[in-house]
């Protein structure tokens, strides 16, 4: 069963494929890329060779996922695994009540393998954080995160875990190559950051204070 599972090709030449269980045939017989459905927040989880922790994660961050008043979805940024963890990913995602998709990455680091998602991503917003982490109060803090954004925020970073909308993390992420989940985006004073917002809270926000709200408004540079 891949009723859940959106699997897409690792990118060549700038290519990049989809097959699923939706895709259809067209005229020349070549098989037409699956309709995503319509998704409000994915969370990326790049990812390798984690076959022996990849169910027990992917079900953790569903059940935080699945109960948001917005439709939401996990998407797999696979780095070159040399075990089993895509066909464990196939395994556990029909069962997990959220779209699941699967995405190869060539380049190395988890930088280049979460833009990879965001920039393949169909959903208004997308999330990371350590899968592994996610767990009771979790779903709390997606659902504050969700309120702001919806409100205008553009970026919020509470606990390990960081959201954003998509547009802004494909330019964040592009530019700055994070190393991992839960990390707060620099928003340097140039034209083209100007009149984001972030809100970020809790123990995502580097230093000694932990109960740190704070809201960002760059405004933009004369040219």
């Amino acid at each position: 069963m891949r009723n859940a599972l959106i699997t897409e090709e690792t990118e060549a030449n700038g290519a990049t494929g989809a097959t699923g269980a939706t895709g259809e045939t067209g005229e020349t017989g070549k098989a037409a890329p699956a309709r995503q459905p319509q998704t409000d927040l994915e969370f990326v989880f790049p990812v390798l060779n984690r076959e022996h922790t990849i169910r027990t994660d992917l079900g953790n961050a569903a059940d935080c996922v699945r109960d948001l008043d917005v439709t939401a979805g996990i998407a797999v940024v696979d780095c070159g695994s040399s075990d089993r963890t895509l066909e464990a990913v196939d395994d556990v995602a029909a069962g997990l009540g959220v779209l699941v998709r699967v995405v190869g990455c060539s380049s190395p680091g988890w930088g280049s393998a979460a833009l990879r998602g965001v920039t393949t991503s169909p959903a208004r917003w997308v999330g990371f954080g350590e899968p592994s982490t996610f767990g009771r109060g979790t779903g709390e803090s997606l659902s504050h995160a969700v309120k702001l954004l919806a409100d205008g925020q553009h970026i919020v970073c509470t606990g390990g875990l960081t959201v954003l909308e998509t547009s802004v993390a494909v330019l964040i992420v592009g530019d700055d190559r994070p190393d991992g989940p839960g990390f707060v985006p620099r928003l340097p004073d140039t034209p083209k950051h100007a009149g984001l917002r972030m809100t970020a809270h809790g123990s995502a926000v580097p230093g000694p204070g932990q109960d740190i709200e704070t809201t960002v408004v760059l405004v933009r540079v004369a040219p």
